[in-house]
């Protein structure tokens, strides 16, 4: 009684540092994920996406009690040396595939797939290193879709609801969809040419901006109608949006010029760089720049409103020149970023993966040993200390042996055999009588 309670105590502690702890760990891992207060993560309006890596390991928890509890009941009943050593076998082998096995195939067939769903933007690789600092940042593109579109009005309820709900609520859902498509249908897929491919960072020059700018570009065809900003009136809220290539980058192209290197002493000279200051930052050249916004604002100009703002600096005799996107006051973040958002609760599933991952690699090791500590247990409670035969007939002292009663016969001899196995040691002795007379 004491050995079997000893046994079943071994039992418990092997099942509790095997998966108990894999998913407490896990768990623990999966917060930066999920909700990390310490970096401002919250993704759990990506319910059920966010939680994907755990449920995975809720899944193999419970295929790996399947197959122990199978493993067990088999070692119980036979109470044999050896199905304890063949379910003990199967358990360490099954432990082995479902922490190690499994995530080698998610390496191979992972990446591809990854790669393909964000254009090739973001690498496994990448996730690899930094998958805590991807959660983030995909936590804030959220938060950040959100607050920049109830400024702008594209959410015009209740601002508290939609920061507290995010992707679970269906309005902020409905309109991170139709921007992209409008982005994606009436901007990416409608310029012409190869120009388009130039178009990325440090790539997109002034030859290349004026003629992305100014080449002809395929009719927009996909509804962006829940924007209403700058001259879109009712007449024709409900019409396809125009995009420049600047909206592609969300960001501000600036060109300098450096008075000193155009005018030379003259720049410093203070009388000039008075009246250039007078002149560059007086209401008059202000007055132009605002009609030159309002006339480029126009779909019909550049394709997109585009502003333009110019800087004067005195004190380093620079004028600055921006072109100013309108990516932002329509709401959307640069196509590429406007790519992963799209996909953004896929991606989140996919970086919920990463900590489960480096656990079942931690931990792989640590549940093959619990399971063979499991099934060491089992062999001693079920099938004694002994070898595989010896337990078979629990009264006797040697295995039973037939004595000969004449040529060709051998007579019945049970010599205190267990009733488990009489009959068939009989039957076997009538059926070699039968075969011999």
């Amino acid at each position: 009684m004491k050995k079997s309670k000893g046994m079943v105590l071994v039992k418990l502690l092997a099942y509790l540092i095997g998966f108990p702890a894999i998913m407490a760990y896990a768990v623990y891992q999966s917060m930066t994920v999920i909700s990390d207060s310490a970096t401002g993560t919250d993704n759990t309006s990506y319910f059920p996406y966010v939680y994907a890596g755990l449920l995975i390991v809720a899944l193999m928890w419970l295929l790996y009690l399947i197959v122990a509890l199978i493993t067990g009941m088999i070692t119980k009943r036979r109470k044999t040396a050896r199905s304890a050593y063949v379910g003990t076998a199967v358990l360490v082998v099954f432990s082995f595939l479902l922490t190690s096995g499994v995530w080698f195939a998610i390496d191979k067939y992972v990446p591809p797939i990854l790669s393909d769903a964000t254009q090739s933007t973001i690498y496994y690789s990448d996730l690899e290193e930094d998958w805590a600092e991807r959660a983030h940042t995909h936590s804030e593109l959220l938060a950040g879709f959100i607050e920049m579109n109830i400024e702008n009005g594209r959410l015009s309820g209740d601002p508290d609801i939609y920061l507290s709900e995010k992707f679970a609520n269906k309005e902020v859902k409905d309109l991170i969809k139709n921007s992209y498509n409008s982005i994606n249908d009436d901007a990416y897929n409608n310029f012409n040419g190869p120009l388009i491919n130039l178009a990325n960072g440090g790539r997109l020059t002034i030859p290349v901006l004026i003629h992305l700018l100014l080449d002809d570009r395929a009719d927009p065809y996909q509804p962006f109608n829940n924007y209403t900003g700058e001259g879109r009136g009712e007449e024709n809220k409900n019409a396809p949006i125009k995009w420049a290539i600047l909206d592609m980058q969300q960001e501000i192209m600036g060109v300098e010029l450096n008075l000193i290197d155009l005018l030379g002493d003259l720049a410093t000279n203070k009388a000039i760089t008075e009246a250039l200051t007078n002149i560059l930052n007086g209401e008059s050249l202000q007055g132009t720049i605002n009609a030159l916004n309002g006339a480029i604002a126009s779909d019909e100009i550049l394709g997109a409103p585009i502003y333009v703002s110019l800087i004067y600096d005195a004190a380093s005799s620079t004028i600055l020149i921006e072109l100013i996107p309108s990516s932002e006051r329509r709401g959307v973040y640069d196509y590429m970023r406007m790519a992963w958002f799209d996909s953004n609760y896929l991606l989140v599933a996919v970086i919920s993966l990463f900590p489960i991952r480096n656990t079942f690699y931690i931990f792989s090791l640590l549940l093959c040993i619990s399971s063979l500590i499991l099934g060491i247990a089992r062999k001693r409670q079920y099938a004694g200390s002994g070898k595989a035969l010896k337990a078979t007939f629990s009264h006797a002292k040697e295995i039973p042996m037939p004595s000969h009663g004449g040529y060709g016969r051998i007579e019945y001899n049970p010599h205190a055999v267990n009733d488990q196995y009489s009959k068939i040691y009989q039957d076997s002795v009538d059926n070699y009588n039968y075969q011999n007379r």
